[in-house]
């Protein structure tokens, strides 16, 4: 016996049988269901690299789906067409996206960047007199850091310790000591040590810092 028509695997097709002269045999009938395959494809804005805190933006732009299946870093998140999310603390964004139709699925994966907006600003000076201006003084650092790793230390001309702290709420007023004597004038030399919050990688920063009555 012979089928027909001949074997399409591009689009839902029903085939007969037809038996041969003397076969003992039933014309037959069968359709074969050919599902379209989805493509799986989105982009992000922000396009480009990110800070953390930063919120992405999602645009799916894919073809022959239904149904949707995000992921970030292997963990899922949404499964509606076009999502929000907030970063928060992570090293890296991979952002996998498998779109669905009745029978089939397909795949996209995107990494997107991530940037630090890390910044330290250090005076060069202050005045612990009397007045208002410039009384006490500390690093101001970006959020980003790890406060519970902040270990800030002074030194004179002599390499003593004259203040230290732990705290970053905390500022230097110009003592030292168990009395809160005050300091000479002059130049001091501060060290800084503290981790980032991303990937605890431990950082050093020094300076100086001038004492002016």
């Amino acid at each position: 016996g012979t089928w027909s028509p001949a074997l399409n695997n591009q689009g839902t097709t029903t085939y007969t049988f037809t038996p041969a002269d003397g076969q003992c045999a039933t014309i037959a009938s069968l359709t074969i269901t050919v599902h379209d395959l989805p493509l799986a494809q989105f982009s992000v804005f922000p396009p480009d690299s990110i800070e953390i805190g930063a919120t992405l933006f999602f645009q799916n732009n894919s073809l022959l789906a239904n149904e949707y299946s995000w992921f970030v870093n292997n963990q899922a998140f949404s499964n509606i067409s076009e999502p929000i999310y907030l970063s928060t603390n992570e090293n890296e964004l991979i952002f996998t996206l498998i779109a669905l139709n009745e029978e089939c699925a397909d795949t996209f994966e995107l990494m997107i960047p991530i940037k630090e907006n890390t910044y330290l600003f250090a005076a060069n000076c202050f005045t612990p007199d009397a007045d208002e201006f410039n009384p006490t003084w500390k690093p101001i650092i970006s959020p980003n850091f790890d406060f519970t790793s902040y270990h800030l230390k002074i030194y004179n001309r002599w390499g003593e310790i004259v203040w230290e702290s732990f705290d970053y709420s905390e500022a230097w007023d110009g003592t030292y000591g168990q009395f809160g004597l005050g300091v000479q004038d002059g130049v001091y030399n501060w060290v800084l040590q503290i981790k980032k919050k991303q990937n605890d990688q431990n950082l050093l920063f020094q300076g100086s810092i001038t004492r002016i009555h």
